[in-house]
């Protein structure tokens, strides 16, 4: 079964149930279509659709809930890795439809944040460097072009 849902911010959003409703059902937030469950690919769905203001975890929990209950499933079980782990734990602490919850891809409780917050500072770091170095030479160029000097 396939339908087409209405999300809070107003897109729509193709999502599929392979198997019956009444049984046990995995929510897979990004899935292949030979994979059994219930299927929709928010991920693409929401780069395809950016829509940051939208974007809380109180108004991914009711897109979430709101496709299970289009398509008649009242309890389920959730997969989510990295970022779509982070949407299944705000799930978990939502509703009591979700009868497990399966996170990959995030650290665990008192996981090595102050070693990954090294890695995120200094890699944000040479981003900032980067875009600084990259403004810089357009700005010599603007400047170099406006008075007639040759710059390369």
């Amino acid at each position: 079964m396939e339908k087409i849902i209405k999300l809070t911010d107003e897109s729509e959003l193709k999502v599929g149930l392979v198997g019956d409703s009444d049984s046990a059902t995995i929510m897979l937030p990004v899935a292949k279509p030979s994979v059994y469950g219930q299927a929709a690919d928010n991920l693409r769905h929401r780069l395809q659709h950016p829509n940051p203001e939208n974007l809380t975890p109180d108004n991914i929990v009711k897109d979430l809930l709101a496709i299970a209950d289009a398509m008649n499933v009242k309890k389920f079980n959730y997969y989510g890795y990295s970022w779509l782990a982070l949407v299944g734990l705000q799930l978990a602490v939502r509703t009591d439809r979700l009868e497990s919850l399966i996170m990959g891809g995030f650290p665990p409780i008192e996981g090595p944040y102050k070693e990954m917050m090294v890695v995120t500072s200094k890699t944000y770091g040479q981003g900032i460097i980067s875009i600084l170095l990259c403004l810089m030479k357009q700005t010599l160029l603007i400047l170099t072009t406006w008075i007639g000097i040759t710059y390369r």
